[in-house]
This record gives C-alpha cells, sequence and structure tokens, in this order.
C-alpha cells in the first residue's frame, strides 16, 4: 500500500509541475463523457433484462413513461394520497398526467421550474431552450401548485414549511447536472423509507445519471415490470434487503432514499 501510495504522490506531484494540464485539456470533456457513458453502458447490459425500458435504441419513444408512470402508480403507489414534487416541469405534460390520476383528495401536487428555460447550456440544447416565456401549465386543481424561479431561490423556503402528504413522489427532469445534485442533496432530509424518485433523464452520463444513483442501483425484483424500475437504499432504511443488495453510495444529505428511474432521450 506504501508503494502504491507513493506512486500516486508522485504522478500528482509531476503532473502539476510539467503542467500536463496543457496537454490534456482539449480532451477533458471527451474523456469525462467517455468515463460516465462508460458507466451507463455497464449498467444497461447488468440490468439488460428488464421488461420495460428505455434503453438507447434508434427510435425514441417518449411515450413509454406514460407506461412507467401507470405501472408505478398501480403497483407502488396506490389509491392513497401522495405528496409529489417535480423538478423541471416546461410544458406540463409529466405533472398533469399525475394530478389527473392521482385522485385522493390529500393530494398535493408541486411543480418547480424557472419557465424561462434552461438556466445554461445543456448538451446541444442552449441556456433558454424549452422556455414557456414565464407561462405556467393550465391546471386548475386546487391541490396542485406552481414554484417558478431557480431550485436555491425557490425550494429552501418551501422545505422550511414542506407538510407530507402520504408517500413522496419526486420526478427529476432537472436535466442539468448542477440542479439535479443541488435538489437530491437539499431534499434529502424529508425523504422516507419508501418514497420514490424518478430521474427523466437517467440516460444522459454526465448530467443526471452522473448526479443520481449511478452503479449505487439494482432492479427490484417487485417492480420487474416497470421500464425501467431501480431501487437503492442501504440496510438501515430498507432492513429486509439481503446483505449483497447492501450498497456503497455517497450520503445525500445523510438519507438514502428509495429511487426508481425511467429514462428519455439524452442530447
Amino acid at each position: 500500500m506504501q508503494t502504491r501510495l507513493l506512486l500516486i504522490r508522485k504522478t500528482k506531484l509531476w503532473f502539476v509541475r510539467l503542467q500536463l494540464h496543457r496537454v490534456f485539456k482539449p480532451f477533458a470533456g471527451a474523456m469525462d463523457q467517455l468515463l460516465h457513458l462508460t458507466r451507463l453502458s455497464e449498467w444497461v447490459h447488468a440490468n439488460r433484462k428488464l421488461p420495460y425500458n428505455d434503453f438507447p435504441h434508434p427510435r425514441w419513444d417518449y411515450g413509454k413513461r406514460l407506461e412507467f408512470y401507470a405501472h408505478l402508480n398501480a403497483h407502488a403507489i396506490g389509491e392513497g394520497p401522495i405528496t409529489y414534487l417535480e423538478f423541471g416541469v416546461a410544458q406540463g405534460h409529466s405533472f398533469k398526467w399525475w394530478v389527473a390520476n392521482q385522485k385522493a383528495s390529500g393530494s398535493r401536487f408541486h411543480g418547480f421550474d424557472t419557465f424561462t428555460g434552461l438556466p445554461e447550456d445543456w448538451g446541444v440544447f442552449k441556456a433558454g431552450a424549452m422556455s414557456t416565456g414565464s407561462k405556467l401549465p393550465d391546471v386548475t386543481d386546487d391541490r396542485a401548485t406552481f414554484h417558478a424561479g431557480l431550485f436555491q431561490d425557490t425550494l429552501p423556503g418551501f422545505l422550511t414549511t414542506f407538510q407530507r402528504s402520504g408517500k413522496l413522489l419526486v420526478q427529476m427532469d432537472a436535466d442539468l447536472y448542477t440542479s439535479t445534485l443541488y435538489v437530491l442533496t437539499s431534499i434529502a432530509s424529508i425523504l422516507r423509507k419508501g418514497d420514490i424518485i424518478m430521474f427523466d433523464e437517467f440516460f444522459v452520463p454526465t448530467h443526471e445519471f452522473k448526479a443520481g444513483p449511478r452503479d449505487r442501483i439494482i432492479p427490484h425484483q417487485a417492480s420487474a415490470h416497470c421500464w425501467p424500475t431501480i431501487i437503492t437504499s442501504r440496510r438501515s432504511w430498507w432492513s429486509d434487503m439481503p446483505a449483497s443488495a447492501t450498497l456503497r453510495s455517497r450520503r445525500l444529505g445523510g438519507a438514502s432514499p428509495v429511487i426508481r428511474t425511467s429514462g428519455t432521450a439524452p442530447p
């Protein structure tokens, strides 16, 4: 171990002294993409038997997300009230689906978005893309509330008065790595065993995939018919899981949620 540690230290020392950043900087972006694309490909092939999935395919089918929602609603949520948080609402297609299909009067729906488009570039999409011109989705249900603005401006105040109603269902469609990581670390304190987080852009290697569960996720047998349905946790949260399913993970502010993901087309 000492020899390896010495080698690591010497490598870093000479890398800085020789200014090797000048050599590798032009390739840094591509190397980062390859690193996380490798991890994504590894995960896909380890979980390729999932009946429902949106793994890379010549034709992207955005409609498959509705199949995922329906199965999740029927088999993991049921009729009880839920608290639904969506980060990245845009026109509100997913938000409207959940409002329409969750009839419990005690359910509450909260949508977070700038409604002025992406705050920074995301792949081929430039800052400002997917803007609604500050127009909120047309939702008249009294159970629904929209929070317009950057997450760091709207989420902290919301969390100080947060009160859940039943299971917590979080839809992550923030697209950006920075936005996704901010939300996950911010909501960690309100997560409980059995809460669900969905990642709409799970198959974007350097954004939601990088910020989310990555290699810490495994298929959940009871939910194998979702496309895909994944679960991650520690034994402290899912004590009934076998030791082999206890995954090493970075703490998201001290909590380990149950995470289910759906993937749509990456940029």
